[in-house]
């Protein structure tokens, strides 16, 4: 790879951070590695960016309300709950690009915390929906966050076009952790068609988070919590 090559590379990869903070309202920044890159959020500018407004901004987060919140987050300009939608692009050398979101559900923390009284242990089953009504009584609010966030991917890839997957992480090794995805190969693109292939892909994973992200801090979701703890 030439210096011209490596140049190009870079400033796709930030155009991409541009278009992707455009549509998340989120700062994102590039890590570039020869003709791969990622781009993801800049959690360190979020960070920075608070305390020097608000002083510790976890705990501030913790003290006021979920309206104050997105208040504050509107004050600075930077929307950390829709981050959560798209937390990473990344760029491999054979051409495909892969959009990841930020945990959607952890399957650790919600067996322990949701699902009381059941050991955790993994499961790879739960890697295929045919298999979550086999463990919907055993794990009925783990297996519900399951279909709920299936159910939003499946509706904004119909609509959209866009193929939005719930996948688990792939890192670290043997991960329970499971986040929406979707990938394009950009081979035979254009840098044009690229980067209008970016946006279509980044504004489909945010309407998947959106259909999804309501349920979860909804009455639904804590119906579930409370019954599970009746049956607890």
């Amino acid at each position: 790879m030439n210096k011209g090559q490596d140049l190009k590379a870079k400033i796709i990869a930030k155009k991409v951070a541009t278009i992707a903070t455009k549509i998340v309202g989120f700062p994102y920044l590039v890590r570039h590695e020869a003709m791969a890159w990622e781009v993801s959020t800049d959690d360190a500018l979020f960070e920075r960016t608070m305390k020097r407004k608000y002083g510790s901004y976890s705990e501030i987060f913790a003290e006021v309300s979920k309206r104050r919140a997105k208040e504050m987050q509107k004050e600075i300009g930077m929307n950390v709950e829709l981050s959560s939608a798209v937390e990473r692009i990344k760029y491999k050398e054979n051409g495909i690009v892969e959009l990841e979101s930020s945990i959607m559900v952890d399957l650790a923390w919600s067996i322990e915390n949701d699902d009381f009284n059941m050991p955790f242990k993994s499961i790879p089953e739960l890697d295929d929906p045919k298999n979550w009504p086999k463990w919907k009584r055993k794990m009925p609010v783990t297996t519900t966050m399951l279909e709920k966030c299936n159910e939003a991917a499946q509706k904004v890839s119909k609509n959209s076009g866009v193929q939005i997957l719930v996948n688990r992480n792939d890192y670290p090794e043997g991960s329970d952790e499971y986040a929406f995805r979707a990938s394009f190969d950009s081979g035979n693109m254009n840098e044009e068609q690229f980067l209008k292939e970016i946006e279509r892909h980044c504004k489909a994973m945010v309407r998947a988070y959106r259909m999804y992200e309501p349920w979860l801090t909804g009455s639904e979701y804590r119906k579930l919590i409370r019954a599970r703890k009746h049956i607890k």
